[in-house]
Parts: structure tokens; C-alpha cells; sequence
């Protein structure tokens, strides 16, 4: 089989599964359920993961959260983020060409009373600094680009995006 989507899926590596092998029959546990044994085994692996994780990312494994996948994802960070900024401002940009995870939770704020624009691309897919800067406004909390398109294949310049967005005052998805 010759498999073009990987952006999508992709098969698990094979040390991970055989890392993972244990915890779906031998050691499983609720990670949550911390008065016994089983949970909080189950809590320590979950939070060596995180560590090991983080430690890749170069990150602080407290700011990490596991998801079930990048639709969870998107929508954690995007009503996440838009939710609990909400005093500083109601709106938030996003690509026009935002996979369905992106525009979803997009269209829901727009249904509570938010304010999205749409940036459009240039003729080769590409956000441009240029046309993220237009697109914000003083109350902008939060900007929104596909970093690599599922369709097309165009790759972003996220962190020339990033840039213009943090001096918008804006956060970066």
C-alpha cells in the first residue's frame, strides 16, 4: 500500500507500542484513581510520559496536556484560550483554509458572539505576514494557522506568523 495522508494518521512507531504493550493488559490502571495501587502506578507512568515528553519539546511538563487526538486538541486550545481571554478581547483570526477541527470551534465562538476573520492565502497557499497583520484588531486574543495543509501541502512560516501575532498582542495557535 502507498499511504499519502501520514499528516492524518500514521502507524505507531515500534518501540512505542512495545513501551505501551504493558499498560493495555498488564499494568493498566486509571491514572485518575489514586487510592490504590493499580492507580497511582498507572499516575507514575502517566507522569514519566509527560516528563519524557516535555524534555523532547523543551518544555515544563506541568504546561503538558495529553489529548485523544488533534480535533481534542484544537478545541482545548482555541475555546480554551479564547474562553478564558475573553476580557481582553472577542476576537480571533483564522486561515481560511483551517482543517474542519479549526473551523468548528471558530464557528461555535462566532455563535456565542465572537467576532473570526478569515485571512485568505496567497496564490500558493501560503499566509502571509502581511495579511495576518491586517487582519488584527486591538481585541484580537488569538490567531489560528495550519502549519502544514492537509490538501496542498503548503508549509507556513509559523514563526514569522507567531511574531506578527505576539506583537498584535494576540496568542498563537
Amino acid at each position: 500500500m502507498i499511504y499519502l495522508d501520514h499528516q492524518a494518521t500514521t502507524p505507531c512507531a515500534a518501540q512505542v507500542v512495545e513501551a505501551m504493550l504493558p499498560y493495555f493488559s498488564a499494568r493498566f490502571g486509571n491514572p485518575s484513581s489514586r487510592a490504590h495501587g493499580v492507580g497511582l502506578a498507572a499516575a507514575a507512568a502517566l507522569e514519566r510520559a509527560r516528563a519524557d515528553v516535555a524534555a523532547c519539546l523543551g518544555g515544563d511538563p506541568s504546561g503538558l496536556v495529553f489529548t485523544s487526538g488533534a480535533t481534542e486538541a484544537d478545541n482545548l486550545a482555541i475555546l480554551g484560550v479564547a474562553r478564558a481571554c475573553a476580557t481582553r478581547g472577542r476576537h480571533i483570526v483564522v486561515s481560511s483554509i483551517e482543517h474542519s477541527a479549526v473551523q468548528a470551534p471558530a464557528a461555535q465562538l462566532e455563535r456565542e458572539g465572537w467576532r473570526v476573520t478569515e485571512v485568505r492565502p496567497d496564490r500558493v497557499g501560503r499566509i502571509t505576514p502581511e495579511a495576518l497583520a491586517e487582519a488584527l484588531q486591538p481585541d484580537t486574543t488569538l490567531v489560528s494557522v495550519i502549519a502544514a495543509h492537509n490538501e496542498f501541502g503548503t508549509v507556513q512560516d509559523l514563526a514569522a506568523l507567531a511574531e506578527v501575532a505576539h506583537q498584535g498582542g494576540a496568542l498563537f495557535h
